[in-house]
């Protein structure tokens, strides 16, 4: 039985690294069609641009965001013309990106989408460099990383797993631990991109131990205030 149980740990391991150690999938041919979209109508709308607007971007110091747009009616032409622009060529560009995506089973939202044209005009206006590729990466990796493991059940016993805790890893972006408990034995259960699900020890023990089974406000009603603390032997 333990054999068994080591196997099965193993199985799910390799089937969790093989699903997750894909780099994220952009085509090429999507990415080149969407920035030069992307860049045509926001070079587009500078051009036309209303003086009163340009006259209130030129008196920022290097905008970075829409929050530095104080004036009502430069705010109003941003979201209209750069936020929410672009078109049908653009809509249509962005469903080929997301099933690019789709193949390596990842995802970006409509926000992330928004602040990716914010960003993209921004640099446009300062005339730095935007990195398009990479943006769009890093928020698909975010969700890869935040999102709920995929493995609904432990290996050792079939029994459900609640996914309750993540954790920060500082070592990957956008790192995170995520801590779950096996419903039925009440023993903790781990999942990491790219390694997969594992049992934790060593220092991924203690580091539960300290930073939820010990803190209550991560603990909650989950678990008890902590472990027992050794007490002297009673003569």
């Amino acid at each position: 039985m333990k054999t068994y149980v080591i196997i099965s740990v193993v199985l799910f391991c390799l089937i969790a690294f093989e699903a997750n150690a894909k780099d994220v999938n952009l085509e090429e041919n999507t990415l080149e069609s969407l920035e030069k979209i992307i860049y045509e109508y926001q070079e587009k709308a500078i051009e036309g641009m209303p003086k009163s607007v340009r006259s209130h971007l030129l008196s920022i110091d290097k905008p970075k965001s829409i929050h530095d747009l104080k004036d009502k009616d430069s705010v109003i032409w941003f979201e209209k013309h750069i936020i929410y622009g672009g078109g049908l060529e653009l809509s249509e560009c962005i469903k080929k990106l997301e099933s690019s995506l789709a193949l390596s089973g990842d995802r970006i939202n409509g926000e992330d989408l928004l602040s990716i044209k914010s960003d993209s005009f921004f640099a446009l206006w300062n005339k730095e460099d935007f990195n398009l590729s990479e943006s769009i990466r890093s928020y698909a990796i975010y969700w890869r990383e935040h999102s709920k493991p995929p493995v609904r059940v432990s290996p050792d016993g079939q029994n459900p797993i609640d996914w309750i805790w993540g954790l920060e890893v500082k070592s990957r972006e956008h790192g995170v631990l995520h801590v779950g408990l096996d419903e039925k034995k009440r023993t903790f259960v781990c999942y990491e991109y790219p390694v997969g699900l594992y049992f934790p020890e060593g220092e991924t023990m203690e580091r539960i131990y300290r930073e939820i089974v010990q803190n209550p406000d991560m603990a909650l009603h989950y678990i008890g205030l902590g472990r027992k603390q050794n007490r002297a032997p009673t003569e």
